[in-house]
C-alpha cells in the first residue's frame, strides 16, 4: 500500500509521535477517530437506506421488480469507455 492508504500514518506523523507531546496527542487522536467512525457510519447507514428506497421506487416506476433490478447476468461483461 502506498502513502495515505487505509490505516497507514504519514511518516511526519510517526516522527511527531516520538516527540514529548506525541504520545498524548496519539491517545487523543485515537479517541477522536473512534468518535468520528461512530458518527460517520451511522450517517452513511442512513444515507444508504435512502438510496436503496429511491432506487427501488425508480425500479418500480420503470416496471421492474426491484429484487431483480440489481441482479447481473453471468455473461455480463464490464467495458471501459
Amino acid at each position: 500500500m502506498g502513502p495515505g492508504a487505509q490505516g497507514e500514518e504519514p511518516a511526519a506523523l510517526k516522527v511527531f509521535y516520538t516527540t514529548p507531546a506525541g504520545p498524548s496527542v496519539k491517545v487523543k487522536k485515537s479517541a477522536l477517530d473512534i468518535q468520528m467512525q461512530k458518527i460517520m457510519w451511522s450517517w452513511i447507514g442512513g444515507l444508504m437506506k435512502k438510496v436503496e428506497t429511491v432506487a427501488n421506487d425508480f425500479a418500480k416506476d420503470q416496471g421492474v421488480d426491484p429484487r431483480r433490478a440489481a441482479s447481473v447476468s453471468a455473461d455480463a461483461k464490464v467495458t471501459t469507455p
